[in-house]
């Protein structure tokens, strides 16, 4: 639904990150990295958001590890207190052992880009 336009209520927003700990399962968590692109991260959760993500950076599985990056790169498109934290893991993201990872990085770099995207 969010792909096709749909988009949370700021009261929504807060409540799915609100429970995103409550994640335990690898494709759910990659499936949350993924939506973070389609939520408007409501003032005051960005940090929560980011550190929660930010968790992922060293998960066992390459496609979450490609989209926690991912994700950062969406807080910090509408927060600047995250935006160092995502450059940095998009420049560590870089140097991944796994090709999508480093990938994911490549487009990131591109949209970050003044210009681009985000």
């Amino acid at each position: 639904a969010l792909e096709k336009g749909e988009r949370l209520t700021p009261d929504q927003a807060v409540q799915f990150l609100e429970h995103l700990c409550a994640l335990e399962g690898w494709a759910g968590k990659f499936h949350v990295c993924q939506t973070m692109q389609y939520i408007e991260i409501p003032f005051g959760h960005a940090e929560m958001a980011a550190d929660w993500v930010t968790g992922l950076l060293e998960h066992d599985r390459p496609f979450v590890r490609a989209w926690a990056i991912d994700a950062l790169c969406r807080i910090a498109s509408q927060h600047v207190s995250c935006r160092d934290i995502a450059s940095n893991a998009v420049q560590n993201g870089s140097r991944d052992s796994a090709a999508s990872v480093r990938a994911r990085c490549r487009k990131l770099e591109a949209l970050m880009k003044p210009g681009k995207g985000f």
